[in-house]
């Protein structure tokens, strides 16, 4: 008699199940949308620094590019400029060479003219030197074309110099005297040397002159006074 009461409350609660679990199924659905947007809304992890090393390791493994105009303080010669031009003076031997250049110009002509006037300080010097007296370049004159003479043909050059983007313009010559050269100066040293002790012997005898002269008055002045004196006691009767 109880299996009717017991088959009645087993399929209440089988409704009952199936009702709870149809229930839970959109809230479940709905949480499991919510945790994939959640996701999907997550920041991306920056890129490993195994892939940054490798984009420097590749940007340093490019050739450089190389410029085709040189940075601005940067001086560019030519091939053809000789080698004589930066070296230093040279006084052994027969033939004495001294190097001459212009400062760097903005054009040709005003180089040239900047070496006109180095080669003439350059002369001067080598006269200086030579003679160990600055007086000397005083004393010596030096013309203009004496000077032009002294530069030897091979000795001149003239070429552009690049800076940067800009061209520059020197000139340069190689002045170079030989055994007459340095015996002429000699002599012109020489005669003004004598002339020298010639003025000053003539001083000390102009000196002297005047020295014997002024002697000389004085002790006329004392014999004339030594004889006024003794004239009365002359006269005196005996």
């Amino acid at each position: 008699m109880n299996h009717p009461v017991s088959l009645v409350r087993l399929r209440h609660t089988a409704w009952m199940i199936v009702c709870c679990c149809a229930l839970s199924l959109p809230a479940a659905t709905a949480l499991s949308g919510d945790c994939q947007a959640a996701k999907g809304d997550r920041v991306a992890p920056p890129e490993s620094a195994s892939h940054l090393v490798t984009v420097n390791d590749a940007a340093e493994a490019e050739p450089p590019v190389e410029l085709s105009v040189g940075p601005a303080d940067e001086l560019r010669y030519p091939d053809d400029r000789p080698a004589w031009i930066d070296a230093g003076p040279e006084l052994d031997g027969k033939v004495h060479r001294w190097p001459v250049s212009s400062p760097l110009s903005s054009t040709a002509e005003l180089s040239r003219q900047a070496l006109l006037v180095q080669l003439r300080a350059a002369a001067e010097t080598y006269v200086e030197t030579l003679f160990d007296s600055p007086e000397a370049p005083a004393v010596i004159p030096l013309e203009d074309h004496w000077i032009a003479e002294r530069i030897a043909d091979n000795g001149r050059y003239e070429g552009e110099v690049h800076s940067g983007d800009e061209v520059l313009y020197e000139a340069a010559a190689e002045l170079r005297f030989t055994v007459e050269d340095r015996r002429w100066l000699q002599e012109l040293w020489d005669a003004h040397r004598v002339g020298q002790r010639m003025v000053a012997l003539g001083a000390m005898t102009a000196g002297g002159t005047a020295l014997l002269l002024m002697a000389t008055a004085g002790l006329s002045i004392l014999a004339r006074r030594s004889e006024r004196r003794s004239r009365p006691h002359a006269s005196e009767p005996a």
